[in-house]
């Protein structure tokens, strides 16, 4: 899947208020901040460069929010702790990382997932898709 048309259906899939921002898995990942490093236990180099390239949007999509230099460590559930004023998603697998955020009060709360193409169950189709996804995958 090519960056410019994940970004482009990213875009679409969210309104006006949420910035997003998506790489290609292939992308060389940025540094973590200092307090970031905590947040990978595991030393296996896959699961680090997810990591960064995750934490690398995240940052990039606050930084066109004005939030710049602010660490997203991880809370006691794994999931990113964000700057006060502002909610988020961040993402990761292979070949793709992303994250989108907006300013609390505009959105009240994001969510997304990037999974690697494959196969969906058509037995979980009316349970995870809206009746939009639905017609999109038929047309």
């Amino acid at each position: 899947m090519r960056a410019a048309h994940v970004s482009t259906m990213m875009n679409e899939l969210f309104p006006r208020e949420v910035v997003t921002v998506v790489v290609p898995g292939a992308a060389e990942p940025p540094a973590l901040l200092p307090e970031e490093e905590p947040c990978v236990q595991q030393p296996v180099a896959k699961r680090r460069r997810e990591f960064a390239a995750g934490r690398g949007c995240a940052r990039d999509a606050l930084a066109a929010l004005g939030v710049t230099g602010f660490p997203l460590v991880a809370g006691p559930d794994r999931a990113p702790i964000w700057p006060a004023g502002i909610v988020g998603s961040i993402t990761h697998c292979e070949g793709l990382a992303g994250a989108a955020v907006a300013h609390e009060g505009q959105i009240v709360g994001l969510g997304f997932d990037a999974e690697p193409i494959k196969p969906l169950d058509m037995d979980l189709v009316s349970t995870i898709c809206t009746p939009a996804e639905q017609r999109w995958m038929v047309s």
